[in-house]
């Protein structure tokens, strides 16, 4: 008999689209929650028409974005803004402990699916809100993509963080999507908070996400605290003269010098070079100062190594240090093999898929994966014919009229 999941006895709606609310969702069904994903009939989550694709032949049912944001669902399709679709929408909610939503607020006040409307069905439903920047405010209705968020919390600005002159160096947004997958494990950490409280008074909440303040939330207090309102130009490696970022004859690694027997400890693995007891770098103030030349004299070396050599030797002279690992090489990393972190399943329409798991270890309910990504509509009949009482010839009807 298997572990149980930590939030078995929960059910959850998921009526958001793309990521950073069916992230949410997707963590909670990660760890029992059952989670029911409501998708457009006719098209679908946008993020189905989003690469990669497998063997790059897309697909509806072939999105790797979508497959990695959706498994552990049931999947249906419903649509709300008809009268019958809003009425099954409601009899789903009244069956739910939480409703997921990254939707815009006007959009689902239009719907009567906002949260006073609902809890009214429901007193005891947590209803989780996603937007780019929050349910109320003057910019609440504001459109918004993980570019968006990513600037308006600030950390385009700051990026690169090498660079010195912002006016001269471009800000640049992060790679992939963090901005939403930030706000939906905040979204997700937020939800169980709402949940815990409910134990104690039977009530739900609005939980309230912005996807601005969440990244806002991840800034260093130095700049949006101590110095409110100050400029700051990207200032460079933190702790200048400590973080080098050197070549190799094969990629790239990352070493940390902060003690200065960690430098020394890069000293030795040079081979004590003349160039290391020179007064520009032997001390760490004067090394700061002449960081650039420093590492080009690092890399006279490192280039000539590979990068799993030179980060063996760092880690054998107790200096902190990671080779940049490309996506091959994260896939083939085994320390993460030898924990479990990456999962293999059997996707229909796609076959074998393998995609990061958990991320966080239970020891006594620990993550599980539950079922694929579901087609679109895949679970109508299971929901609707066994849940709501539908009988299969309403369905047909229903299918023709649109409204699933």
């Amino acid at each position: 008999m298997g572990f149980p999941g930590a939030l078995d006895d929960l059910k959850v709606i998921d009526y958001g689209t793309c990521l950073s609310g069916p992230y949410c969702a997707r963590l909670l069904g990660d760890f029992g929650a059952e989670v029911v994903k409501i998708e457009d009939p006719l098209s679908g989550d946008p993020a189905r028409r989003m690469e990669p694709f497998p063997h790059d032949i897309p697909g509806a049912e072939r999105s790797g974005f979508f497959l990695y944001a959706n498994f552990n669902k049931l999947g249906v399709t419903l649509d709300p803004r008809t009268a019958t679709g809003r009425t099954m929408f409601v009899e789903l909610v009244k069956q739910a402990d939480i409703l997921v939503t990254n939707r815009p607020p006007a959009e689902m006040e239009a719907l009567g699916l906002d949260y006073p409307r609902l809890k009214q069905v429901n007193p005891r439903l947590i209803v989780t809100s996603v937007t780019p920047f929050g349910g109320y405010g003057p910019r609440r209705d504001w459109r918004g993509d993980d570019l968006v968020a990513f600037s308006a919390g600030g950390l385009t600005y700051i990026t690169p963080y090498s660079a010195d002159d912002p006016e001269r160096d471009r800000p640049l947004r992060a790679a992939e999507r963090q901005a939403h997958f930030l706000a939906g494990s905040m979204a997700a950490a937020a939800t169980m908070s709402a949940v815990i409280m409910r134990w104690a008074t039977g009530q739900g909440q609005l939980v309230d996400v912005s996807e601005q303040e969440v990244v806002l939330a991840m800034r260093s207090p130095a700049v949006t605290v101590f110095e409110p309102g100050k400029p700051t130009a990207r200032i460079g490696l933190p702790s200048g003269g400590a973080v080098g970022l050197v070549r190799c004859a094969d990629g790239y690694v990352c070493f940390v010098t902060m003690q200065e027997s960690e430098w020394q400890g890069i000293v030795e693995m040079l081979g004590n070079p003349e160039w290391a007891s020179s007064p520009l770098f032997k001390a760490r103030a004067e090394r700061a100062k002449h960081w650039d030349a420093c590492l080009r004299l690092v890399e006279e070396w490192t280039t000539r190594h590979p990068k799993e050599q030179v980060r063996a030797l760092c880690q054998s002279k107790r200096v902190p240090c990671e080779q940049v690992n490309s996506p091959e090489d994260i896939v083939n990393y085994k320390h993460l093999g030898e924990r479990g972190f990456f999962q293999e399943w059997e996707q229909p329409a796609v076959g074998k898929v393998t995609v990061p798991g958990r991320p966080f270890v239970m020891s006594g309910t620990p993550w599980r994966f539950q079922r694929p990504a579901p087609l679109l509509g895949q679970h109508n009949e299971e929901v609707f014919c066994k849940r709501l009482g539908r009988s299969r010839t309403e369905l047909v009807k229903l299918t023709e009229a649109r409204i699933i």
